[in-house]
């Protein structure tokens, strides 16, 4: 083992030496030379040894060595990019290293927002419970809900087990307990959907043919079809049920507009459905279809002509501005399942229309549908009460 100088010739021939101390030795017949970044000879021998003792419990041992936080994420977010999830998977997992993205409107350009977060050069396997329940903490005073929270924690548990497979040391984290101490339920309450009247007033604030104070005349065609968009978008989502991913990243080759049908594709769960447009779906969907631009694959693309991207900004705004509270653009398939609920379909044909794996998931909306044995009870006790008064 050796500390060496690098020496290196510069543009006018002559020879020159580094300013960091370089290590130099052999293992195993294999030669090592690098840089330790650093002019302090003691620290540099330091950095030497603790390179050589790495071989050596790798080569012994079978120790891993270990990677960085950031390497880690990369890793996972690498392996999931045939997703559609793929981009919120990215926005997780930049979020567990400290930043998020603003929203953007129209043709504004996002800024990174800094949030509470983990060391990106910190090793992976370093992390800690402790580590963990400060982020959950630092999420609830920034606002977070529990399914942001428990979405951001399945994203690193995710990416603990893809870092596993492929050999790379992982935390032990006991995730199960972190949600069962910090009570990380998700919230099942009310199921939230909206009134006819609701829906009104949100299709009359995304009109873009509607001036409203706050977001300006429309004064360039990207504002407008940046609002466009949106009000396009709700119109489908509450006229198929279809989950945002689903619509969002619908392709032109799924559109029959002569026969009104939209042959809709659900990776959720790997199945296909055929749904029957309504006539304002058909009237929207063919505008769209006569102005797209040539060799356009999806209906809704974002800037650079990929699926459109997750970007509720322009929705919760709408909502905000015409009163709306407790929704989401996910509200916008309950309320097309607790539409054909109530009109009397029936749990499997709510299954069937929803994509759902599972009949199960489909017993959510059964509260809402019309109660015929509670009308029969009423019919049979009116009779009995009648026949008890007549004898009386």
């Amino acid at each position: 083992m050796s500390l060496v100088k690098h020496k290196f010739r510069i543009r006018d021939g002559s020879l020159t030496e580094s300013k960091d101390w370089y290590a130099r030795f052999t293992y195993k017949g294999k030669a090592h030379y690098f840089s330790t970044r650093t002019p302090n000879k003691t620290l540099a021998a330091k950095i030497e040894s603790k390179k050589l003792q790495e071989l050596i419990e790798q080569a012994e041992l079978g120790l891993l060595k270990s990677v960085s936080i950031k390497v880690a994420l990369d890793k996972y977010i690498q392996s999931m990019s045939y997703s559609k999830e793929n981009n919120n998977i990215r926005n997780h997992c930049n979020k567990l290293m400290g930043f998020k993205q603003g929203i953007r409107c129209a043709s504004t350009e996002r800024r990174e927002i800094k949030v509470h977060g983990l060391d990106p050069n910190r090793a992976f396997d370093s992390i800690s419970m402790g580590d963990i329940q400060h982020l959950v903490m630092a999420r609830r005073s920034e606002g977070s809900s529990n399914a942001t929270i428990l979405h951001e924690l399945s994203t690193l548990n995710q990416a603990i087990k893809l870092n596993k497979k492929i050999g790379n040391p992982v935390p032990a984290l006991s995730l199960p307990d972190i949600k069962k101490d910090n009570q990380l339920r998700p919230f099942k309450g009310r199921l939230r959907y909206l009134s006819r009247e609701e829906e009104v007033r949100l299709l009359a604030a995304l009109d873009p043919e509607n001036y409203f104070a706050g977001f300006g005349a429309l004064t360039t065609d990207d504002i407008y079809t940046f609002r466009r968009d949106m009000y396009d978008l709700v119109i489908v989502l509450l006229d198929t049920g279809a989950r945002y991913s689903e619509a969002a990243g619908l392709p032109w080759e799924s559109i029959d507009l002569k026969n009104k049908t939209i042959a809709l594709y659900r990776s959720k769960v790997n199945n296909e459905s055929t749904l029957q447009m309504t006539a304002r779906v058909h009237k929207v969907l063919t505008r769209r279809f006569e102005n797209r631009r040539e060799n356009q694959k999806f209906v809704f693309e974002s800037q650079s002509g990929t699926a459109r991207r997750y970007a509720p900004g322009a929705f919760v705004r709408a909502c905000k501005r015409c009163g709306i509270e407790g929704i989401t653009l996910h509200s916008l398939r309950h309320t097309f399942a607790s539409r054909v609920v109530q009109a009397g379909l029936s749990l499997v044909e709510i299954q069937n229309l929803l994509g759902h794996a599972s009949p199960i998931t489909s017993l959510r909306y059964a509260h809402l549908a019309p109660n015929q044995a509670a009308s029969k009870a009423v019919m049979v006790l009116d009779k009995f009460n009648g026949e008890a008064q007549a004898s009386a």
